[in-house]
């Protein structure tokens, strides 16, 4: 059976987590608790991806005496989702381990293989069954993912984020030394039925007649904290227009097109992405228009 590594089907920052989920995070990557309530103090930029793996569980009469990772044939038998993991579970461990005599199982509304092998100390009883791993990984944010992916040229700017900060975009200017002109704004806006995106320089205010013109639509207004965050996946401060976790309509104020490059957040705050007007067209599938006053 030739299982390959694949990304994962889910990659979410620590802080989306539940706490149990974190800790057994933690103990899986061997990050210590201190440096995981640092990762929940802050915006989470390392990423925590979620893998699944087949687990043989192996019981001499009434106590176990082994839990382990089952591979094979130099395959790691890591998996995307539980489904993808549940469909390769039959097959593999029959083909592994026939000396059990397997059959398969639900326990819990999941697939599990149980079987029985006579070895020199007796009976011994096996289970199989899929579980959730957790691994440091990913490229810090989606945006930088979504990025790294497209093939674009971009740089990533850092700096210490204050929670004091008046403006994050102002903040952003003062401690890269950037022009106010390049810095742009990830403002969403609402309908009342969808939500939009609009891209604008930190120094300009957003029209939003303008704005609701170059949707097509009767009028829009900004759009709730909280929905913006949900529907992005990113805090607001650290909203990047890119690699949101649902794509949003998206217009780009047309004074971007006047610049060699642009300054947008890359998904958390502290984190800046220079790239051109057109690389964050295309990664947003964005319209440029006359947003702004």
């Amino acid at each position: 059976m030739a299982n390959r590594l694949h990304q994962p089907e889910r990659s979410v920052p620590c802080r989306t987590l539940h706490r149990w989920a974190i800790l057994h995070a933690a103990q899986q990557c061997r990050i210590d608790w201190y440096t995981v309530e640092k990762l929940l103090e802050t915006d989470a930029i390392t990423m925590i991806q979620e893998w699944f793996i087949i687990l043989m569980i192996l019981s001499d009469g009434d106590s176990i005496s082994s839990v382990n990772h089952a591979t094979a044939d130099q395959s790691l038998n890591v998996f995307r989702s539980q489904r993808e993991c549940e469909a390769a579970l039959p097959e593999f461990v029959n083909a592994t381990y026939p000396e059990f005599r397997p059959q398969a199982n639900l326990l819990n509304h999941q697939v599990v293989m149980n079987g029985i092998a006579d070895s020199p100390v007796g009976q011994r009883a096996a289970t199989w069954r899929c579980t959730t791993i957790f691994t440091m990984g990913g490229s810090v944010t989606p945006a930088i993912d979504a990025a790294k992916s497209a093939g674009i040229d971009f740089h990533i700017r850092e700096y210490q984020h204050s929670p004091n900060a008046d403006s994050y975009g102002l903040e952003a200017v003062q401690k890269l030394g950037l022009h106010p002109e390049q810095v742009f704004k990830t403002l969403v806006v609402t309908d009342d039925k969808s939500l939009f995106v609009g891209i604008i320089p930190l120094s300009s205010q957003l029209n939003l007649k303008l704005m609701a013109q170059a949707l097509g639509v009767k009028k829009v207004r900004m759009a709730e904290k909280r929905k913006v965050e949900t529907v992005t996946g990113y805090l607001v401060g650290g909203v990047s227009p890119i690699g949101q976790k649902k794509r949003l309509r998206t217009m780009i104020d047309t004074s971007a097109e006047g610049c060699k490059t642009i300054h947008v957040s890359a998904g958390k705050r502290g984190l800046e992405m220079e790239l051109s007007a057109s690389s964050l067209q295309r990664l947003t599938d964005a319209t440029f228009a006359i947003i702004t006053t």
